[in-house]
């Protein structure tokens, strides 16, 4: 993909794209996908899926969703969950 080593890349079911954004540490790339996810987080939001994958393993080895309805919880859940 290039020469970073940790890429991050948008699930094929989640309602945001994010490009292909790439890092040279794993800390680094984990605090944006977090914070990405995170963005969307909300009771009327869509699904938002990144994915970690490394360069050198070309293996996929963290994903991050947004919390939301689809995790199943009631809007009073979800509310006490984000208080």
């Amino acid at each position: 993909m290039g020469n970073k080593r940790y890429w991050i890349w948008s699930d094929s079911d989640s309602a945001v794209e994010c490009h292909h954004t790439g890092f040279d540490n794993y800390d680094d790339a984990e605090d944006f996908a977090s914070a990405f996810v995170h963005k969307y987080d909300g009771w009327n939001a869509e699904r938002v899926i990144v994915h970690i994958e490394d360069d050198e393993t070309d293996l996929t080895i963290a994903t991050y969703e947004n919390i939301n309805k689809c995790d199943g919880l009631t809007e009073e859940q979800y509310n006490k969950l984000m208080a």
